[in-house]
């Protein structure tokens, strides 16, 4: 790499060589080359290591080689190329990198984090999104095997330390108490409720028969109902707000705002104005009233006339009136406001239903075949299979 200059170096027999200039590219060398404590270079030799190549950290950490490049190039510590100078040439400095991976080792991925928190794995997805717990690695959305990063196992017990200290022990379950997946069913999420915990705003909470687990904390249920209704102090909505106001599913309303062709007909609050409201995605009041001036739901105009939306569907469909969209693409029906308006004749001579029917036309059920019955959660972080 220094042609002549190095080799008149190596040649000369004087002593002090060819004067400072030894210094400089002996340092040069070893702050820039796989250089290991103990070797000699230009008559010197080294205390310490400086950098490491993927191959000398290897050697160093017994650390199989291409795990050790596939984490070097996801760390940042070497550039995104393909060729053997990955593995030899391009250097990263030797204390961090060996303390990397030593933390990496003692590491689990994040499917098995629940088992050492006591917690589920949307509860440890919660955690994750709120930072509570972060991935040595980055966790990259989307690419396949990276999404389950690599946390630090002193990293998780320390969080439960700082979560579970001096907490007063219950020895059995206690009547107004209430677990973490209970009280994250309550209008809220993990998420916001282990934030409310650490912010010292539900100071009853207890830790069942003693052990640090998340799922023995206990927490005083109305503290947490007082600080959902303080959080609800304003006019954004949660998704499953935002069905029972249009008579429809949580299903259906994701899918409102995440429409793609012609663009969604709801559109969500940005992150930067909800702040650290709990869940993931919000609707306006603004916005529900703004779609309810140019659309109706069956299940809004059973509401509007007393009748069920099964049969709102049917006097629909004869008097010509379609949906904006297909059903099966929206999850729900969904009409122009002015065209169920010039029907609305037909609406009213329908007979009411007797009062247990009207009664349950005022639930919103979802039509038989167009929504998904299992309990997932998509990014709102609520579940499609919320009751309404």
């Amino acid at each position: 790499m220094f042609g002549q200059l190095y080799n008149s170096i190596k040649k000369t027999e004087r002593e002090g060589g060819l004067g400072p200039i030894v210094d400089v590219v002996r340092d040069a060398i070893v702050e820039n080359f796989a250089i290991g404590a103990g070797e000699t270079v230009l008559g010197k030799v080294v205390l310490e290591r400086k950098v490491h190549s993927v191959n000398s950290l290897t050697r160093a950490t017994k650390t199989h080689k291409f795990r050790l490049y596939r984490l070097a190039r996801t760390m940042g510590m070497i550039p995104e190329i393909a060729d053997q100078r990955a593995f030899n040439q391009c250097v990263f400095p030797a204390e961090e990198a060996e303390n990397l991976i030593a933390q990496i080792e003692n590491s689990v991925p994040q499917k098995l984090v629940m088992g050492l928190l006591g917690c589920n794995i949307t509860q440890v997805d919660h955690l994750v999104r709120n930072d509570f717990i972060r991935s040595i690695t980055p966790i990259s959305e989307g690419k396949v095997g990276q999404m389950r990063g690599n946390f630090n196992r002193d990293d998780l017990k320390e969080f439960l330390d700082r979560v579970c200290q001096e907490l007063p022990v219950i020895p059995s379950e206690t009547e107004g108490y209430i677990s973490l997946s209970r009280a994250s069913r309550m209008r809220t999420n993990t998420g916001q409720v282990v934030r409310w915990f650490l912010e010292g705003k539900l100071p009853k909470t207890c830790l069942l028969q003693g052990i640090k687990r998340l799922d023995c904390l206990r927490f005083f249920h109305t503290d947490v109902f007082e600080e959902i209704e303080k959080s609800q102090d304003h006019d954004f909505h949660r998704l499953n707000s935002v069905a029972s106001m249009l008579g429809t599913s949580l299903a259906a309303v994701k899918k409102l705002i995440s429409l793609t062709e012609g663009g969604p007909l709801l559109m969500t609050v940005e992150p930067a104005v909800s702040g650290k409201r709990a869940g993931s995605a919000f609707v306006s009041a603004a916005e529900i009233e703004k779609f309810k001036a140019y659309y109706l739901t069956a299940g809004l105009v059973g509401r509007m006339f007393d009748v069920n939306w099964t049969v709102v569907r049917c006097i629909l469909k004869q008097q010509g009136v379609e949906p904006v969209a297909d059903p099966k693409l929206l999850g729900v029906w969904v009409y122009r406001r002015r065209d169920v308006l010039s029907v609305v004749s037909y609406l009213v001579a329908e007979q009411p239903s007797p009062a247990s029917i009207r009664s349950a036309s005022f639930k919103a059920v979802s039509p038989s075949g167009f929504f998904d019955k299992k309990d997932e959660k998509g990014e709102s972080g609520e579940s499609d299979a919320s009751v309404l």
